[in-house]
């Protein structure tokens, strides 16, 4: 009991947890930068897909803002994120983080083609018309409606 007490040993484990707390933070910032830079090789060595799309939503997100109140823009710690989601072809949804000047070219519901690359995206050439629902997978040209 008396030993547990002494002030020598309880001061030999803070250098040792904080030791351990700065290996697990560098670790920690190792493993990700290789997560990033994996996903970005594999994005880049990836070919350039075209797809046949349906906007589905437009939405932004803001992440890190503790206080709603206040003007995101002027809060350093907030992250704002313009995302565009589509409805593929084949039935399947994609969200893709966009640029802003991306995010404001288009309107939910367009149907074009859809550019990307790996987990990137590219572009979106809508055309013209705009319809309501969610099913491109409906709109093909074998669907007796488009005769």
């Amino acid at each position: 009991m008396i030993y547990l007490l002494q002030a020598g040993n309880s001061m030999s484990l803070i250098p040792k947890v904080v030791t351990f707390f700065f290996i697990g933070i560098a670790v920690l910032g190792v493993v990700t930068y290789l997560q990033v830079n994996s996903e970005y090789r594999r994005n880049m060595k990836s070919p350039i897909i075209q797809h046949r799309a349906k906007l589905l939503s437009r939405r932004v997100e803001v992440k890190g803002h503790k206080n709603p109140a206040k003007d995101p823009r002027l809060n350093p710690t907030a992250s704002i994120y313009h995302v565009l989601r589509f409805r593929l072809q084949d039935g399947s949804l994609k969200e893709y983080d966009v640029p802003e000047e991306a995010y404001h070219r288009y309107a939910e519901g367009q149907i074009g083609q859809l550019f990307t690359q790996g987990t990137w995206f590219k572009d979106f050439d809508p055309k013209i018309e705009i319809t309501k629902g969610d099913d491109i997978a409906s709109q093909t040209k074998e669907n007796p409606r488009d005769s």
